[in-house]
């Protein structure tokens, strides 16, 4: 039992100390509030913990006992209570537990926010092919294929074209059936130049038979 404090300084106390053997093995507290009453019970915890003593052994409730070792369920009851009450080590165990399941909570949503996105730009994709290719019969991509699988095929699919055409021509190509049928024709009615290919003279295989 501690009898006295000594040199306290806390808040409005400084360097305090009360007169020799002046708590009795009870004492009551009276005061207004902000008078300073926890910041005096602060002090009598402090003076005790000076002896050989351990925190396991100090029952000292107050507004920090309620944070550190009680867990206030708010749950969707109207009455806010106590859940359940531990030491402080298994206390902060419980809550370190409670912040993880908010942090579970939390990537469950991201996920579902990031699958709906890459539907999103998936669609957005399906909705440019059918925009560019006009009354074409050109079908889309695979919808089991994932978002970077289709930017992957379309990416082929340019490089491609970018072999037989420049790019400004494939940006301004409008991919409509007539069109396309237009082309076709050109293309059909394209008369290519005849090739003559002479008998090569025996002299000059010879020749080229030595050369080679």
């Amino acid at each position: 039992m501690i009898e006295a404090i000594k040199n306290y300084t806390y808040k409005s106390f400084k360097n305090y100390s009360t007169p020799e053997k002046f708590f009795k093995q009870k004492n009551i507290l009276f005061g207004y509030n902000g008078r300073g009453k926890s910041s005096l019970s602060k002090g009598i915890v402090e003076e005790y913990s000076k002896k050989d003593t351990t925190e396991e052994s100090i029952r000292f409730f107050n507004r920090d006992y309620v944070k550190n070792r009680l867990l206030l369920d708010n749950s969707d009851s109207t009455i806010r209570g106590i859940k359940v009450s531990f030491s402080k080590k298994d206390a902060d165990i419980a809550k370190e537990i409670a912040e993880l399941q908010k942090q579970i909570e939390d990537v469950t949503e991201r996920k579902k926010k990031n699958t709906q996105n890459r539907q999103t730009i998936r669609e957005k994709i399906d909705s440019i092919h059918d925009n560019k290719k006009g009354t074409a019969n050109i079908n889309k991509k695979q919808s089991k294929l994932k978002v970077e699988e289709v930017i992957e095929q379309y990416s082929a699919d340019l490089e491609n074209a970018l072999k037989v055409n420049n790019r400004e021509y494939i940006k301004r190509f409008i991919a409509d059936s007539d069109e396309l049928e237009k082309e076709k024709d050109r293309i059909t009615r394209t008369q290519l130049p005849e090739l003559k290919i002479q008998e090569i003279l025996a002299d000059d295989k010879e020749f080229l038979f030595d050369a080679l």
